[in-house]
C-alpha cells in the first residue's frame, strides 16, 4: 500500500511512526567553507525508527522538543535505497537566465520580481528538470525498491555488478535514451559497441518501459566526482551491469566505458 501526499499537507510528525516508510526528494549540498557551491537531489525511500526517536525525546525539555523533533528523527532514519538525480542543464541554464534578468536587467524593475520568480518555481514543476526522473525510468526504480523490501535489504549504488543475465546483449538491442545519445553520439565512441544498439527519444523509451515491453538500456549519471554506466532490464528494473567509478568533474560516456561494457558481456558469455 502507498499514499500519496502534497507538500503543503505532509505533517513530518504524523508520518514519523514506524508505520511508514517515506518515499521523497532530498538534496545534498556541497559546501566549500560555510559555502554551498553545489546542490544534488537523490530520490530517497527511507524508514523511520519512531522508537528510538521519542525515546530520545523524552530526554529533552517539553518546551524544546518540537525545535528538536526533526533533527533527532533524521538520526534515527534509515534509507533502504536512494537514486541520484541527473540534472538537465539545459533547463537549470534557462532558469540561471531568468534569475540573471531578475537582478541585472534594467527592463525589469522591482514590481516585476515576484512573477519572475514564481515562473521559475512553477516551471520546476512542468518542465522536465531531471534527465532520469520521468515515468517509465521511475517505475523501474520503484521495482528496484519492491525486491530489496521483500528480501530486507538496502540499495547502495555503489557496488559493480556483472549479472549473467548481461549476456542477452549478444542477442539484443541496447537501448541508449536520447539525453545520453546526445552526449555520446560521437562516432569514435559509440563503434566501440561490439553488439547492436539504438538511441531512442526519451519519450519513446519511458513509453516502451510502462508497456511493459522487454529491452536492457543504458543509464549513465553522474554527481560530482561519482559517476554510473549501467545496464537496466526495462521489464524488472534489474541493474545487469554497473560500473561505478570516481570521475573528472563533468564526465560524461566515453569510449573506456563502451570498452569495459564490451568486455564484461564477452566475459559472462563464455
Amino acid at each position: 500500500p502507498f499514499q500519496i501526499v502534497t507538500l503543503a499537507d505532509f505533517d513530518y510528525q504524523k508520518y514519523s511512526s514506524s508505520d511508514y516508510s517515506i518515499a521523497q526528494m532530498k538534496t545534498v549540498k556541497v559546501m566549500y567553507a560555510e559555502t554551498p557551491t553545489e546542490v544534488h537531489v537523490l530520490f530517497d525511500l527511507s524508514f523511520h525508527d519512531s522508537e528510538a526517536t521519542f525515546n530520545q525525546l523524552e530526554k529533552i525539555a517539553p518546551e524544546k522538543r518540537l525545535n528538536k523533533f526533526e533533527s533527532v528523527a533524521n538520526g534515527n532514519t534509515e534509507s533502504i535505497a536512494y537514486f541520484w538525480m541527473l540534472r538537465n542543464d539545459s533547463f537549470l541554464g534557462e532558469r540561471n537566465n531568468l534569475m540573471n534578468r531578475i537582478y541585472e536587467d534594467l527592463r525589469y524593475d522591482e514590481s516585476e520580481w515576484d512573477p519572475l520568480r514564481q515562473e521559475i518555481i512553477l516551471s520546476c514543476y512542468k518542465e522536465r528538470v531531471f534527465h532520469n526522473y520521468q515515468l517509465g525510468f521511475l517505475k523501474n526504480y520503484f521495482q528496484q525498491m519492491n525486491d530489496l523490501i521483500e528480501a530486507g535489504s538496502h540499495h547502495l549504488p555503489y557496488d559493480e555488478i556483472r549479472l549473467p543475465e548481461l549476456k542477452k546483449l549478444t542477442q539484443t538491442t541496447l537501448y541508449i535514451p536520447s539525453y545520453l545519445g546526445d552526449k555520446i553520439s560521437e562516432p569514435e565512441i559509440l563503434s566501440e559497441y561490439n553488439y547492436r544498439y539504438q538511441i531512442i527519444s526519451d519519450e519513446e523509451l519511458n513509453a516502451k518501459i510502462l508497456n511493459g515491453d522487454e529491452l536492457y538500456y543504458l543509464r549513465f549519471n553522474t554527481a560530482r566526482s561519482l559517476r554510473w554506466f549501467e545496464v537496466i532490464n526495462s521489464t524488472t528494473g534489474t541493474v545487469v551491469y554497473r560500473d561505478y567509478r570516481g570521475s573528472e568533474m563533468g564526465e560524461w560516456c566515453k569510449t573506456k566505458h563502451i570498452k569495459k561494457l564490451n568486455s564484461a558481456v564477452k566475459k559472462v558469455s563464455k
